[in-house]
């Protein structure tokens, strides 16, 4: 039985309709595939279509409001989505629930700020990494998806390369990733975080804190970006592995990181 051969190029654009998707490619080719094919596309609105995002190191497109991801040798080689009938029913009620949710003008979405300590129950990987006595910190992607890939997102190899370039002293790693998730947002997504025994969870937030400063000057004025942060770590009191997570703006982290300095933070 003879292989399909397929000579893959980087997305350059993306356009859907009611009926098509169709997907320019940097080498000139254009690929143009039915709209039923993928359900999720189907049942977005046209504004949840549009927001794309090239993503898979410009291999894949993300839709993240529909969290759908479509890669370009999938569009080549005809395949539809794999989506089982009971996850695609699934998404469709976490849909409807939305939806209710945004129209019920009693109950405006909120931007609430979230900052938590948690423990961490399987943490097989972060203590394989702690295993090999290492320094510093190391970026990890995240698995996601129904095939489970590992997706890099947000501001990751920015991050490394700042504290290379303004904290030499610290060791910065990125681990190998299936994908790069490339996020079209005035939000700052930094990565998940494995931190080393010898950088201490305050240490490190005053790193972050510092990079967000950087990032936030070329900010327009009245511009408000949320901050999404995760990073796990071992209590070196209780010698357990904690996961420190935080979404909100970076005034809210600042106050926060005092608080950590003083030795004053609780979950609330």
């Amino acid at each position: 039985m003879s292989s399909v051969e397929v000579t893959i190029a980087r997305v350059s654009n993306v356009f859907v309709t009611d009926d098509t998707l169709s997907v320019d490619l940097e080498d000139g080719r254009t690929v143009s595939v039915p709209l039923g094919w993928y359900p999720r596309l189907v049942h977005g609105t046209e504004t949840e279509r549009s927001n794309f995002e090239i993503s898979g190191a410009g291999y894949g497109v993300h839709w993240p409001d529909l969290d759908e991801d479509i890669g370009v040798e999938g569009l080549l080689l005809g395949r539809h989505s794999l989506e089982s009938s009971a996850s695609f029913e699934r998404w469709i009620e976490r849909r409807k629930e939305k939806f209710q949710k945004d129209a019920n003008p009693e109950q405006p979405p909120d931007q609430e700020n979230v900052s938590e300590i948690i423990p961490v129950g399987h943490d097989n990987d972060f203590r394989a990494y702690l295993s090999t006595n290492p320094t510093g910190l190391v970026i990890v992607p995240e698995r996601r998806g129904e095939d489970d890939e590992l997706i890099l997102k947000g501001d990751a190899r920015m991050f490394a390369k700042w504290i290379k370039i303004n904290k030499p002293s610290v060791f910065v790693d990125i681990q190998k990733a299936d994908k790069e998730l490339q996020l079209r947002s005035s939000d700052h997504w930094l990565p998940l975080v494995f931190l080393a025994t010898d950088v201490a969870l305050p240490v490190f937030l005053h790193i972050v804190a510092a990079y967000l400063f950087d990032r936030l000057k070329g900010a327009l004025r009245g511009e408000s970006a949320r901050v999404h942060l995760s990073v796990i770590y071992e209590d070196k009191a209780t010698g357990l592995t904690k996961q420190f997570n935080f979404e909100g703006d970076a005034e809210t982290l600042q106050k926060i990181i005092k608080k950590f300095d003083a030795n004053e933070f609780t979950n609330d």
